[in-house]
């Protein structure tokens, strides 16, 4: 005598099915894992949007050397300017999203939706995953010593005083140099002229010749001329003070919130980076920006270093944009 048994088909094909998704499942999620414990397997190439030798690059490459050292592998700072910075955070945008190509980004990431608007080639939003934000540069308010006010309460009122006088520096047209200074007029009410020059440099020459009376600088670049009295630092633009000019008061301080204004250094990944490589980029920073001796030497460079979180960083992103929006749409001002 035989057995027979008849077999259901449809069910066998639908077992079939559901140990094929287990399968698939089970591979994606071993490779998930194989990603997270062996990247990064080769070099890093962490793109700066100038030619070497400004801020940001400076600390883009301190940033480097540390990185390096944690990551097993050597990030390399490539230098990609042009169009205010444009060209080479377009690079970071367009490149392959395997954590590979990294941006290291100042405050024009936060400012140009607004200066180029349609013409800007990518969403600073959309098209990029803040990882960290490392380090502001505090921004000081300094006046030539013609001017006879020192402190900012003395100043507005001599401003106040003498409409359309007192002239500005900035080291271009839509320079974070030039934004703090509108944002300065709008908040306190002032008639001052900017003056605008081909960079930092020329700009913070003008006001020690006397050519200006009025600019706003990174420590780094001032505090010496601070030391011989070659201008008159009155504040801070940030909300706490700076070890290098402890006895500066911040605008928070004197009661001018609104105007704290600093350039901030960031680092970025392309959108759609995995969710384990941001995770291990994400820790590294984080240990980066809690070591004292980093802390120690950006602050000897002229930084403030941050760390902040991944959320945090994004967050803060969405308020420069849109603070520095408004900046430049009731300025009427417009990128060369």
């Amino acid at each position: 005598m035989f057995l027979t048994c008849r077999v259901d088909t449809k069910k066998v094909g639908e077992f079939i099915q559901l140990m094929g998704l287990c399968i698939l499942g089970a591979f994606f999620f071993n490779c998930s894992n194989v990603i997270s414990q062996t990247y990064p397997t080769r070099p890093i190439r962490l793109i700066v949007p100038y030619s070497p030798g400004g801020a940001t690059d400076i600390l883009a490459r301190m940033v480097a050397s540390k990185i390096s050292i944690d990551l097993g592998q050597q990030v390399i700072v490539e230098n990609r300017s042009g169009a205010g910075s444009v060209i080479g955070t377009q690079a970071v945008a367009n490149a392959e999203n395997d954590g590979y190509t990294l941006g290291f980004f100042d405050i024009a990431f936060a400012t140009n939706p607004s200066l180029l608007r349609d013409r800007l080639p990518y969403d600073s939003l959309r098209d990029f995953i803040p990882i960290s934000l490392v380090a502001i540069a505090p921004l000081v308010m300094v006046v030539h010593p013609s001017i006879p006010a020192r402190n900012v309460a003395e100043f507005i009122m001599y401003s106040k005083n003498n409409p359309s006088k007192i002239n500005y520096s900035s080291g271009g047209v839509g320079s974070g140099i030039h934004l703090a200074g509108e944002q300065f007029k709008f908040v306190t009410g002032t008639d001052i002229l900017h003056v605008s020059y081909k960079g930092a440099g020329p700009g913070i020459s003008a006001i020690l010749s006397g050519e200006v009376q009025l600019t706003y600088a990174t420590p780094n670049s001032i505090i010496s001329h601070v030391k011989s009295g070659r201008v008159i630092p009155l504040a801070i633009l940030a909300d706490n003070r700076i070890n290098s000019l402890p006895d500066v008061p911040t605008v928070t301080e004197v009661g001018l919130q609104r105007l704290s204004a600093s350039p901030f250094f960031g680092v970025f990944a392309p959108a759609r980076t995995s969710e384990n490589i941001l995770s291990i980029l994400g820790r590294t920073f984080a240990r980066y920006s809690s070591d004292p001796e980093v802390q120690r030497q950006l602050r000897l460079q002229g930084f403030e270093p941050l760390g902040q979180s991944r959320e945090a960083f994004g967050d803060f992103l969405r308020q420069e944009i849109q603070r520095w929006d408004g900046v430049v749409t009731r300025a009427n001002i417009k990128a060369d």
